[in-house]
């Protein structure tokens, strides 16, 4: 035995054969010529800036309907009809151009209210109803002129020890106060006159109210210490100055009128010249169209003697006033909050203090330029204690604009990452209304809605607050937005008012149809680690779905092929967020869905595309990919 053991080592530990001596071939294993990858989830979002090679694999091509999330990118939200069309209403075809969220004071939310703004009007829309009884009770307040941009404005709610308010001034007819007491819409009434004043200096043409009348000077002077004047007729004398009694002031106070100064300088604080409202440190700050100037209110007033204020010194560049906002900032002995006024021509003023009308006490305190910005009033929003500007440029971030010495510099933007999509939207569409920012509560993210022209979907761009990555929207029909009551709603071009909510688009008021969320996405390019042929075999995306079987289609593109793949056929089935309410069981939160596809054609530098309809919530988290490698050629 231990002669055949020597010899059976000696057989086959002996080197350098193949074969075996009873006749077999040793065959040497071959060494694997498939390769794997993992690829995560690109909740980087889009980028455009970086080169093909140096774009980081967190980053992607695009991302169409998809927002970083829990795991990766899931799906964005989709929309359900909340108020009949005001085609329908009015029997005119009218877009939704401005919607007013308004919380009153009852804790039961009974008082809180929804407004849509069309050329027409304004539309109480607080309810959803398939079926108004009657269809004009929806119109709150019809307007003289619905010329030109009428509907498009801003709002303001304000609260006084008189009551609340919703203020709302309009492009073409001017200022109107919601008042929560009496539930309606009224324009406010110019008045040129203010209290009369003892010891005041007037001049011929000012006019005052005393005693319950209004008195128009006829010889200037100095009023006298009391009194005043009163009574009717002419040449009432008042110290040294001479007053003719002019007529009973307007009844129910809604009235807005110049103070003396301004009477002087020849300015009427028209309340319907006045194109844009904000608070600012208990007081109503109102923009006068076409100027510099902006008039500011008495502290905890809606109504009375508005005194102006000329930006324009700061203004650099030029250009009306556009709009005013808040910023909030530490200012190192606790928490401060500046005004920030924007000009037409891209100039933007700090301005803090507490008593504009003196200068010891209010002041500005630097002023930055942002480049031209896009039409329109709503191109700022506060977040986090920034806030963020439209530019042509991009999103600028005012914490940020002060400490760079260039606009080039990318580390202004929020919109750094995609400043050439940016830049490329902003130059055709600069001059189209509808650009507004907005913070979207569900969605934790900022979202710029994109004007297109008539007849065309807008879309939206939208930064997940978490990642700070970009991604687009489409396939919304969004014309204007608001936030009310913790989720977003839109106005359509045709009238609709929408609520986006769920996971699934176009269902109408009777539930009786929806659309899926058709999503796409195509990764960064990447050419694993060489330049050789590669060939992708098997791609395995691993998904999470509110659906058992979602549909997805999943493919390989080579050397930087940016066509957008076909949408895959077939519906999506089952799961709990494509069930009805009360007659589907709650099955979980997500179903691990397994889908292999195969891959197609070969290049040096790979990207996985995805492209899907949902009808409930569903996360990319990543993908599987098997390949080949090749030679240099």
């Amino acid at each position: 035995m231990a002669g055949l053991g020597f010899w059976a080592v000696g057989i086959f530990l002996r080197p350098g054969t193949d074969h075996d001596p009873l006749g077999g071939c040793m065959k040497r294993p071959q060494k694997n010529s498939t390769e794997t990858r993992t690829i995560d989830a690109p909740i980087g979002g889009i980028n455009t800036v970086d080169a093909g090679r140096a774009m980081p694999p967190t980053d992607c091509i695009w991302a169409w309907n998809m927002v970083a999330a829990e795991y990766g990118l899931r799906t964005r939200l989709g929309f359900r009809e909340w108020a009949l069309p005001v085609s329908d209403i009015d029997g005119n075809a009218g877009q939704v151009r401005t919607l007013l969220p308004f919380t009153g004071s009852a804790k039961s939310g009974a008082a809180n209210k929804l407004f849509a703004v069309t050329s027409r009007g304004i539309w109480n829309v607080s309810d959803s109803a398939v079926n108004p009884s009657i269809a004009l009770d929806f119109l709150s307040y019809a307007w003289a002129s619905g010329a030109g941009d009428a509907g498009y404005g801003t709002s303001c709610a304000f609260s006084t020890p008189a009551g609340r308010f919703l203020l709302y001034c309009d492009e073409v007819n001017g200022l109107f106060v919601y008042t929560e007491s009496t539930a309606t819409w009224l324009p406010v009434v110019v008045d040129t006159n203010v209290a009369w004043l003892p010891l005041t200096t007037y001049v011929s043409g000012n006019k005052v109210t005393n005693g319950g009348g209004i008195y128009r000077c006829t010889t200037g002077g100095v009023s006298a210490n009391s009194s005043g004047p009163s009574g009717l007729g002419t040449g009432i004398a008042d110290g040294t100055v001479v007053w003719a009694w002019d007529s009973d002031p307007v009844v129910g106070g809604r009235t807005i009128g110049p103070s003396i100064a301004d009477q002087i300088l020849g300015y009427t604080a028209d309340p319907r010249n006045f194109v844009f409202v904000t608070a600012w440190k208990n007081r109503v700050w109102l923009v006068e169209r076409d100027t510099d100037r902006a008039y500011y209110l008495d502290t905890n007033a809606v109504y009375g003697e508005a005194t102006s204020f000329a930006f324009g010194a700061k203004f650099r560049a030029g250009g009306p006033l556009r709009c005013l906002s808040n910023w909030s900032y530490d200012g190192g002995s606790g928490l401060d909050t500046s005004l920030v006024a924007v000009s037409g021509g891209g100039d933007v003023s700090i301005y803090s203090g507490t008593d504009p009308a003196f200068a010891d006490t209010f002041g500005n305190k630097g002023c930055w330029s942002v480049g031209a910005v896009p039409n329109g009033r709503n191109i700022t929003t506060q977040h986090g204690g920034d806030l963020l500007i439209a530019s042509a440029m991009g999103v600028a971030q005012m914490s940020k604009l002060g400490l760079s010495n260039s606009l080039e510099d990318r580390g202004i933007y929020a919109t750094g990452k995609i400043g050439n999509l940016f830049a490329q939207l902003a130059s055709s569409r600069r001059t189209l209304s509808g650009w507004a920012l907005h913070i979207h509560p569900t969605d934790n993210a900022l979202m710029v809605l994109v004007p297109s022209e008539a007849g065309v979907n807008t879309e939206q761009l939208v930064m997940s607050f978490t990642t700070k990555g970009w991604t687009r929207y489409r396939d919304l029909p969004m014309l204007s937005a608001c936030v009310w009551a913790g989720d977003l709603y839109f106005g359509t071009s045709d009238g609709r008012v929408c609520r986006n909510i769920d996971y699934v688009d176009e269902v109408p008021l009777d539930n009786s149809t929806s659309t899926p969320v058709k999503y796409s996405c195509l990764s960064a390019y990447n050419n694993l680690g060489n330049m050789r042929q590669k060939q992708v075999q098997l791609i395995r995306p691993v998904i999470l779905s509110g659906e058992d079987s979602p549909v997805v289609q999943v493919s390989a593109l080579y050397d930087y092929d940016l066509v957008e793949p076909e949408n895959p056929t077939g519906s999506p089935s089952g799961g709990w967020d494509s069930g009805v309410w009360d007659d589907e069981l709650w099955g979980g939160d997500y179903y691990p869905a397994q889908i292999l596809d195969g891959g197609a054609g070969m290049g040096r530098d790979v990207a996985i595309a995805i492209r899907g309809s949902a009808s409930s919530r569903i996360v990319l988290v990543g993908f599987d990919v098997t390949f080949t490698q090749g030679g240099i050629l």
